[in-house]
């Protein structure tokens, strides 16, 4: 496994198989992208049609990350991005490793882990202020995660799939990162 600082986290990025077959290699090669998504696509698409059935049509592309996790790395709890329909997170190394903790809030209430096993993979689709997550090394051993992503530029059609208001998200966002600004945690109405 590559070097990595214990604390520190690194990505092989930007690696995509787009809907009309073209392929974009930056750290992988093209040949090892082709297979993997020739291999997994039909099958990450037929999850994504049991897990978010109106996302489906919002797909543009797949992406391919290579994530290696320093055993002193820990990424804070987060949301996924509204570009991701579908994220597919599979442990690959070493056998044994932290895995993955799901949460019911942003506070971190509620934690389950979903435990590293080599091959196991965790599967959903992200919802806005619901899926959230976070992982860390487990202290001795840097980690290495295959994340698979099915991929949209579509922002509008995100939110509405989800049955939420882009223009109320997109306020309450800014108005969040305004009330940080001056010095309060979270915005809240009067």
């Amino acid at each position: 496994m590559a070097h990595v600082k214990a604390t520190e986290r690194e990505s092989l990025l930007n690696n995509q198989v787009h809907a009309d077959g073209r392929i974009v290699a930056n750290d992988l090669s093209k040949e090892f992208i082709a297979a993997l998504h020739e291999r997994y696509h039909e099958r990450s698409m037929e999850w994504l049609k049991q897990l978010a059935p109106k996302k489906v049509p919002l797909y543009e592309y797949a992406d391919y990350e290579l994530v290696i996790t320093g055993s002193q790395c820990k990424f804070p709890i987060h949301d996924d991005t509204w570009d991701k329909l579908l994220s597919i997170v599979v442990y690959l190394a070493p056998e044994e490793n932290a895995g993955t903790i799901v949460y019911d809030n942003r506070k971190g209430n509620n934690p389950t882990n979903v435990a590293w096993k080599q091959n196991r993979a965790l599967i959903f689709s992200r919802r806005e202020g619901r899926t959230w997550h976070g992982y860390k090394g487990d202290g001795r051993n840097n980690r290495l995660a295959l994340v698979y992503n099915l991929m949209t530029n579509d922002i509008r059609g995100v939110y509405k799939a989800e049955g939420i208001s882009y223009t109320m998200t997109r306020a309450r966002k800014r108005l969040e990162s305004l009330a940080k600004l001056v010095g309060r945690k979270k915005y809240r109405p009067a």
